[in-house]
C-alpha cells in the first residue's frame, strides 16, 4: 500500500490505482475545475496524461494486463459513461453507459460497474466475452474493488447504522455469483469509505471518519481489517491534521 507522491504538484491528485504488476499509477488531476486520469511510472517518472479532454474523467481502473483502463467519464450534468482507453491514449471506447465506478476482475472475466441514474442502482456484473449484464446488489454502490480470486466486490454503500436510523456509509462484501452482501463496517458514530483489497486477498484497507466529537476527530484515517470485517493491525499511523483518502495496494512479489 503506498500514498500518492511522485506527481508534480502541478493539480489536485487523488483516485491513485496501480497496475496488476505493480509497475504503473493511474490516478486523476484535477487542474482548474477540470479532472482528467494520468498515468506514471510507480517511481513517479514519465507521468502524462491518458484522458484529457474539457469534461471530467475519472475513477480509473487498470484492465489485468496493464496496457489499458477504465474510467468514468461525466458530463458535468447528469451523464456518466464508463469507457476504456490504451495508456498511449489510444482506442477509447465506450463500456457502459449511466454507469459508474468500473472495475475489471484479476482474472479478466468480469467488468463490474454501478448504476447511478435508473432509480435502482447497485452492481452490475458485464460478462466480457458475451457481453451479458446481471444485477448483483441495488441501492447505493461506490468505490468497487474485486477480491484477488474474482469471487467477491468489496464496495461502499449507504446503510442504514441501526433499523430506522440515519444513513451512514459502510463497507460491504457481496459475492458475484450469490448477490449476498454482507455488512462488514457499520456505526451510527462512523462514516466508512474505500476498501481496498491486499494483492494476497487477506486484508482490507478503508477510510474512516468519526460524524461527531473532536475536531481533529474528523478527519478521515486508515483502517484495516480481514475480509469478514473482524480489525487487524496493520494501517498506517494517522498523521493529526490530515485526511488520508483514497488507499491503494502495491502489489509485491511474495506478498
Amino acid at each position: 500500500m503506498s500514498r500518492l507522491s511522485g506527481t508534480s504538484g502541478a493539480g489536485d491528485d487523488t483516485s491513485p490505482v496501480y497496475s496488476r504488476a505493480g509497475g504503473m499509477i493511474a490516478f486523476v488531476r484535477r487542474s482548474e475545475g477540470d479532472a482528467d486520469v494520468w498515468v506514471m511510472r510507480a517511481d513517479g517518472t514519465r507521468e502524462h496524461p491518458v484522458a484529457d479532454t474539457a469534461l471530467d474523467e475519472l475513477q480509473p481502473s487498470f484492465f489485468p494486463g496493464g496496457g489499458s483502463l477504465l474510467y468514468t467519464r461525466f458530463d458535468g450534468s447528469r451523464e456518466w459513461t464508463v469507457f476504456s482507453i490504451r495508456l498511449d491514449g489510444t482506442r477509447r471506447m465506450r463500456q457502459a453507459s449511466d454507469a459508474t465506478f468500473p472495475v475489471v476482475s484479476p482474472n479478466g472475466r468480469w467488468l463490474a460497474y454501478t448504476k447511478s441514474q435508473d432509480g435502482v442502482g447497485g452492481i452490475r456484473l458485464m460478462n466480457r466475452r458475451s457481453g451479458r449484464v446481471m444485477r448483483v446488489t441495488i441501492g447505493s454502490a461506490q468505490d468497487l474493488d474485486f477480491s484477488p480470486d474474482s469471487r467477491r466486490i468489496v464496495f461502499t454503500g449507504q446503510r442504514p447504522c441501526r433499523r430506522g436510523g440515519n444513513l451512514r456509509f459502510a463497507v460491504l462484501s457481496v459475492g458475484i455469483h450469490t448477490g449476498h452482501a454482507e455488512i462488514l463496517r457499520r456505526s451510527c458514530r462512523r462514516e466508512f469509505i474505500s476498501p481496498a483489497w491486499s494483492p494476497n486477498g487477506r486484508r482490507i484497507v478503508f477510510a474512516h471518519k468519526r460524524s461527531a466529537g473532536r475536531a481533529e476527530d474528523l478527519r478521515f484515517r486508515l483502517g484495516m481489517m480481514r475480509p469478514v470485517g473482524s480489525a487487524v493491525a496493520g494501517a498506517p499511523r494517522h498523521r493529526r491534521g490530515a485526511n488520508e483518502l483514497d488507499p491503494a495496494w502495491q502489489p509485491l512479489r511474495g506478498g
